[in-house]
């Protein structure tokens, strides 16, 4: 047993010190829902083509607003858009690139969205538009080239305009807005795309320069920024980005197969990880952590740190207390002096119990 205990120990001390080689998972398989927009450098006229091509105004009683589709299954589309322009009391119309009018059903909005300021729409048509690509990584660096594009009140016909991205606000504001640059946003305008240099939707206009209140710069969770920072926000527009429909509706089906999968592998990580993770408590009902690691026969291993059962340096190299384990399961198990091992000099532990 003193051998094993070694070799489980030599084991660990392996593992945390040699280099980690990463498998390369294979590639998800085409669905029906895609992206069509390739992910390349294009050149502003290409962009303005493209962006055209994705854009819509959807129009409500004598009102009209901008979308992005950003979504195809079957003949069903999906469009992006601002909730605050959007009335689920009254009926919408989605007017596409080639002057097609469609009955419009509003799937999602605000409230539903974790009060971002995004609301959901579909339309159904055979004939074929173009989906936007929605960027994976929407990382830009200052005064790099955005476009932003949408149906102006004051002209009604589509507008391309280009500027730079200026700054990211390290907390989401009310409605989530947070990418902010210098384009003038003009009414009509909400709901349309913001572009990066590669024709990819990074966030969705909303939030025009220098509102009425500062309020509007008002953080998500009910902080305030500076007044100092007040003052350079309001020389900004800003989009939602297009990751926060990501995080608060992981499921809707327009989201890339780039990010499904590390929604997949994040999530097959935390399901080991429960599994495997047992919990440590002394006699005060203080508790630390440790992760199973062996096994032979009904005699668990568990490695964790030394000072989760010693004192805090660990130099004594004694157990201090009377622990206590408990399972993934919610089994407790006691343990005895005889059941922890301290390696001198490491704060490294291994405990062992027995269980069917």
């Amino acid at each position: 047993m003193k051998n094993f205990n070694l070799l489980i120990l030599t084991s660990l001390t392996t593992l945390l010190m040699a280099p980690v080689a990463f498998a390369v998972l294979p590639k998800t398989s085409v669905k029906t829902i895609t992206n069509i927009l390739i992910s390349q450098e294009l050149n502003s006229e290409e962009i303005k083509q493209k962006a055209e091509a994705i854009t819509v105004k959807i129009e409500a009683d004598d009102t009209a607003v901008s979308g992005v589709i950003i979504g195809k299954e079957g003949n069903t589309y999906t469009v992006l858009t601002n909730a605050h322009v959007i009335n689920s009391q009254v009926s919408h119309k989605i007017i596409t690139i080639d002057g097609t009018s469609h009955e419009a059903k509003v799937i999602k909005e605000g409230s539903s969205l974790e009060g971002n300021d995004l609301a959901i729409l579909t339309f159904n048509s055979p004939n074929n538009y173009q989906v936007a690509t929605l960027a994976t990584n929407s990382d830009i660096q200052e005064n790099q080239r955005v476009y932003s594009v949408g149906f102006p009140e004051e002209t009604d016909e589509f507008y391309f305009t280009q500027g730079n991205f200026k700054l990211q606000a390290p907390k989401p504001f009310l409605g989530g807005y947070q990418i902010g640059y210098d384009i003038d946003v003009k009414p009509g305008m909400s709901g349309g795309a913001l572009l990066n240099e590669k024709g990819e939707l990074i966030g969705v206009n909303g939030l025009r320069k220098a509102p009425i209140l500062n309020e509007a710069y008002n953080y998500l969770d009910g902080s305030q920024p500076y007044q100092e920072q007040i003052e350079n926000y309001r020389k900004l527009s800003f989009a939602v980005p297009i990751e926060t429909l990501m995080e608060v509706d992981p499921d809707l089906a327009l989201i890339p197969d780039e990010w499904k999968t590390g929604l997949n592998i994040a999530e097959n990580v935390d399901n080991i990880a429960q599994q495997i993770t047992v919990r440590i408590d002394n006699k005060d009902g203080v508790n630390g952590s440790g992760a199973i690691v062996g096994k032979d026969g009904d005699t668990y291993y568990v490695f964790t740190a030394c000072h989760v059962v010693s004192d805090d340096d660990c130099q004594s190299g004694e157990v201090k207390d009377n622990y206590t384990l408990v399972t993934p399961d919610g089994e407790e198990y006691p343990l005895s002096e005889n059941d922890i091992i301290l390696p001198k000099g490491m704060d490294a532990a291994i405990i062992k119990f027995e269980s069917e």
